[in-house]
């Protein structure tokens, strides 16, 4: 019989058994499943509080600001940038040089404009390159401008409205939540437009900095220090150590939930295994004696197990995606799953169900007589 057949023989037999035996095929799904989704469930609710710490983090402002020399943190925090700039090479060298260490880089151009009459700071962002929260939740057009709260409350503005820039009209785009900083009373327009308006192309005047993980922190800080180019290094001590602890915290047991739930894993495949290869004893002598050979015997008793690992892994994927949303960490869904999770567990759960299934196939197929043992 050629592969293929046995293929389709074996999904017969587990569709035979899925009608006849539904109960116990289903709690066995749901066992598997569960064990899978506890240490999961962990891993991903880890994932989805690092990332929520993380997103508080950096809605504070960033961990490390680089500004032209001469540049204060004070004169950083009110927009107060002395007309000094820096070249877009050294935001392209620091990307460059720089990137494996940051997960968010952002350049701006941060200058002081007449707003409704009124002068006020008005920060150009790159749209495509926009880290910061809560800039990131918008999609901002050459025309469109952002404003801060206390800068909607100043000129009356809100969502559509039209607000005059220097000598430029744009629409209000949204009014961004507070943030507690100078960008509440600042309005945000996309960094080309700005450095037009102003005659700066190529110049900006802020490089923020987001580093990967509390680690890279002091590693980005040392090579800055050496930068070939003279830039200010401004430290905002954002959190990284409270950040780290959460890390450490959260990932301490992983590993051991991991190992334990593979152990019980295994323990209930074999047990599993044992009765269901009981229980279909005349199913498989029927077929054995209309002269199926050993090796299908074979396979078709592990083809039940491989089913059930897969479900049950998959299932477990699921209800602990499920559990981590319903905690509430406001986080996208991209950014909790973990497709190396979902493969680790899968094909864990998989190489487990068949390791553990082979020794029983094994006894039941190569038996001297096959015929009266299934019998």
């Amino acid at each position: 019989m050629s592969l293929v057949n046995t293929l389709r023989l074996s999904l017969w037999l587990s569709w035979q058994e899925l009608k006849g035996r539904k109960t116990v095929f289903f709690i066995n799904i749901a066992l598997l499943a569960l064990l899978v989704a506890i240490p999961v469930t962990v891993d991903l609710m880890g994932r989805a509080r690092e990332a929520s710490v993380q997103r508080r983090l950096d809605y504070i402002g960033p961990s490390l600001s680089i500004v032209p020399v001469g540049i204060t943190s004070f004169e950083l925090a009110t927009a107060q940038m002395k007309n000094r700039t820096l070249s877009l090479e050294v935001y392209n060298k620091i990307k460059r040089d720089l990137s494996a260490l940051l997960r968010g880089i952002e350049p701006r151009l941060i200058t002081n404009m007449p707003i409704e009459g009124k002068v006020y700071p008005v920060i150009g962002i790159d749209p495509a390159t926009v880290y910061s929260y809560p800039l990131i939740r918008y999609s901002l057009g050459k025309d469109e401008a952002l404003i801060g709260t206390v800068m909607a409350q100043k000129t009356g503005k809100s969502e559509g409205d039209i607000i005059r820039v220097g000598n430029r009209d744009f629409r209000v785009r949204g009014v961004i939540e507070t943030t507690a900083a100078v960008e509440d009373i600042a309005v945000f327009i996309t960094l080309s437009v700005l450095q037009e308006m102003t005659g700066r192309e190529g110049e900006i005047n802020e490089i923020r900095l987001f580093p990967e993980s509390a680690s890279s922190l002091e590693r980005l800080r040392a090579l800055l220090k050496s930068f070939s180019v003279p830039v200010e290094i401004i430290d905002s001590s954002r959190g990284e150590v409270a950040e780290m602890q959460v890390e450490t915290t959260l990932r301490r047991y992983q590993n051991l939930l991991y190992a334990i739930s593979f152990v019980l894993i295994a323990f209930c495949i074999a047990i599993s295994t044992y009765i269901n290869l009981e229980g279909r004893k005349k199913e498989l002598s029927t077929i054995y004696t209309l002269g199926v050979t050993k090796g299908i015997i074979f396979h078709l008793i592990i083809s039940r197990t491989v089913w059930i690992a897969l479900m049950g892994a998959l299932c477990g994927n699921l209800i602990a995606l499920f559990v981590t949303m319903l905690q509430g960490h406001q986080i996208p869904v991209r950014e909790i799953i973990s497709f190396e999770t979902l493969e680790l567990t899968v094909f864990m759960t998989f190489l487990i169900g068949v390791g553990v299934s082979i020794p029983f196939s094994l006894y039941a197929v190569f038996r001297q007589n096959l015929v009266e043992y299934l019998s």
